[in-house]
């Protein structure tokens, strides 16, 4: 009976182990770590499984403290730029979006705009007001969304639409993307739970 009880537990963890993993690669852009303070990427370069889509970022190293890690993005470079991944998905799953965000204190006090899509589509247009922060208090303000896939792949992308300043923008980090257990996956675990406590007894 021990033996068919710790089958039941590897089989209940390993369900929940993998709902809870991010299947975003990098989404702390500690990848490729850098020596020097920050570094730039224009439009068609790629890094650490991220790609640029238009205008150039910036991948940021000390210059402030991060949400997650030492290392984040300012989506300003010189102009207002974008970044996606591509992601394995499972259609029809949904998934818990989840992602910091704050501004470039280098300039005065302004908001900072930036779209976030999924599969093509705008899921919001997320902003942050700079006042009050500075780099060593960023005051990083984390955003969750479900979202739900439609085939084996999906696209996420984070455009800066921020024009106030050219080469200062918003500040990404910690992205992460976890799939939602389905309801029947969370009333096998509590059964599976119950059944091996009363087992115990």
């Amino acid at each position: 009976m021990r033996f068919y009880q710790s089958i039941l537990v590897v089989v209940l963890f390993t369900i929940v182990s993998a709902a809870s993993a991010n299947i975003i690669v990098n989404g702390s852009f500690e990848n490729p770590p850098l020596i020097n303070p920050a570094a730039s990427y224009n439009s068609g370069a790629t890094f650490g499984n991220w790609t640029v889509i238009k205008g150039d970022i910036e991948l940021i190293n000390g210059y402030w403290l991060d949400a997650q890690g030492i290392q984040s993005l300012d989506l300003n470079g010189i102009n207002p730029g974008g970044v996606k991944q591509v992601v394995s998905t499972v259609a029809n799953q949904w998934y818990k979006l989840r992602f910091a965000m704050a501004g470039n204190t280098y300039v005065a006090a302004t908001t900072m705009d930036m779209e976030v899509y999924w599969n093509g589509n705008v899921v919001d247009t997320c902003h942050f007001n700079t006042a009050g922060y500075t780099w060593s208090n960023m005051g990083w303000t984390y955003f969750e969304y479900n979202v739900k896939a439609v085939s084996s792949s999906t696209e996420l992308r984070f455009e800066s639409i921020s024009t106030a300043y050219s080469n200062a923008g918003p500040a990404l980090d910690d992205v992460s993307l976890v799939a939602i257990p389905e309801p029947v996956t969370v009333s096998f675990l509590g059964l599976g739970i119950g059944a091996l406590l009363f087992k115990r007894r």
